[in-house]
């Protein structure tokens, strides 16, 4: 009896290797299974088994952060102190005022530009659109991720505290003027 039941195990085993090799999808996960046997050290005849990546451990990514000049401090601390007093947002035009008023130089040409990308790149403030600026209440809520915009202005504002003066490159497909207009 364990001879038939052997001869007729592998009569099954051959007749269904017969069907598979027909079947693509079978032909592929055999080849497959090479290729991984060769980067696993495994016999290729094997099935391999997948290896799971090591679970991330739980480092604490440390944020390197440019040194505040203490120039740019006291024009924040004078804008925070300033934008806190009003309930509504306050202009960026106005809160440059405010700050030049105090004796604060803001490095870099236009002057209002590089405020607005110190106000954006600051935790301590929230943008509202065109209306704006507010104090954000850190307990409420958290800082927005910086938009591209929000980015671009930033490096602008740093390239400028660093002494470069270069005029940033035009936006991809170009400005209004290379379209013909804004109305065109």
């Amino acid at each position: 009896m364990g001879q038939n039941f052997m001869a007729a195990l592998a009569a099954e085993i051959a007749e269904l290797e017969g069907e598979l090799d027909r079947d693509i999808r079978f032909v592929r996960l055999r080849e497959l299974r090479k290729i991984m046997a060769l980067y696993v050290g495994a016999k290729a005849s094997e099935p391999a088994t997948i290896v799971e990546a090591p679970a991330q451990s739980h480092r604490q990514t440390v944020q390197m952060r440019r040194v505040q000049s203490p120039e740019r401090a006291r024009a924040l601390a004078l804008a925070k102190e300033f934008v806190g007093r009003s309930l509504a947002p306050v202009p960026t035009r106005e809160i440059l005022e405010f700050v030049l008023s105090q004796g604060v130089v803001i490095a870099g040409n236009p002057p209002l530009n590089n405020l607005s990308a110190m106000l954006s790149s600051s935790d301590e403030f929230k943008a509202e659109g065109r209306s704006g600026w507010r104090v954000r209440n850190k307990l409420a809520e958290p800082p927005d991720e910086p938009s591209p915009d929000d980015q671009r202005d930033a490096q602008i504002y740093r390239d400028a505290e660093d002494g470069n003066d270069e005029a940033p490159s035009p936006p991809a497909g170009g400005g209004a003027a290379e379209r013909g207009g804004v109305f065109s």
